[in-house]
C-alpha cells in the first residue's frame, strides 16, 4: 500500500504543488491532513501571509481543510467519525473544548457532532460566547452563545451547565459555556 498525495482541483490560496507543509495525504481509505493555516498568497506583497482578524482566519484555515478532504472524497464529518473511531476502549475522562469558527451555524453543527461523542463526567467548554453583546462585540452577529442557546432548547439538560466552575474564574470570555455530560 503506498501513500498518494490529494490534489485538489480547487485551491485559490496558494500553488497547492509548490508547499509541502499542506499536504493532504490519501493512505488505505484515510486522508491525513498536516499544517493547515490561514496562510494564503498575497499578490501584492509578492508572498504567503496571513490577513484579517482571528475569525477570517479560522474560516480561511477550515476552508482549506473542506478543500482537500473534499479532493479525496471527505467532508468534514468525516473528521468527526474519524475522531470517534480514534476513542476506543478503555477511555479516560473527555475535555472537548470548541473554539474554531464562532458563527452560531457552524457552533452548532460542532455541538451536534461532540456532544453525542461525550458520557457521563466528560466536560465541554464552548469559547467565546462572549460576543455578539454577551458583553462584548455587539456587531458579530449570531455566535456561540446563540448556538448554545439552541442547542440547549433541542436537548435541554445535555450537557448541564456547570455554573460552579465557570464562576470560580470571576471572569471567562465563554459565559455560559461550561457543561458537563450528565
Amino acid at each position: 500500500m503506498s501513500a498518494m498525495a490529494v490534489k485538489p482541483t480547487r485551491f485559490p490560496w496558494y500553488s497547492y504543488d509548490r508547499y509541502s507543509f499542506s499536504l493532504g495525504v490519501q493512505l488505505g481509505g484515510r486522508t491525513f491532513l498536516s499544517g493547515h493555516t490561514a496562510s494564503e498568497y498575497d499578490p501584492a506583497a509578492g508572498r504567503i501571509c496571513v490577513k484579517g482578524a482571528m475569525a477570517n482566519q479560522v474560516r480561511t484555515a477550515y476552508a482549506k481543510i473542506s478543500a482537500i478532504l473534499e479532493a479525496a472524497g471527505q467532508t468534514l464529518a468525516d473528521m468527526v467519525r474519524i475522531v470517534e473511531s480514534m476513542l476506543t476502549e478503555p477511555r479516560g475522562r473527555l475535555f472537548v473544548i470548541l473554539d474554531s469558527d464562532h458563527s452560531r451555524d457552524h457552533v452548532l453543527r460542532e455541538l451536534h457532532a461532540y456532544v453525542p461523542l461525550m458520557r457521563s463526567g466528560d466536560y465541554l467548554v464552548v469559547e467565546d460566547t462572549c460576543i455578539n453583546g454577551h458583553p462584548v462585540r455587539p456587531e458579530f452577529g449570531p455566535g456561540p452563545w446563540e448556538a448554545v442557546e439552541q442547542f440547549l432548547a433541542e436537548r435541554p439538560g445535555v450537557p448541564r451547565h456547570d455554573a460552579e466552575r465557570e464562576a470560580k474564574f470571576g471572569f471567562t470570555c465563554a459565559p455560559r459555556g461550561f457543561f458537563i455530560k450528565a
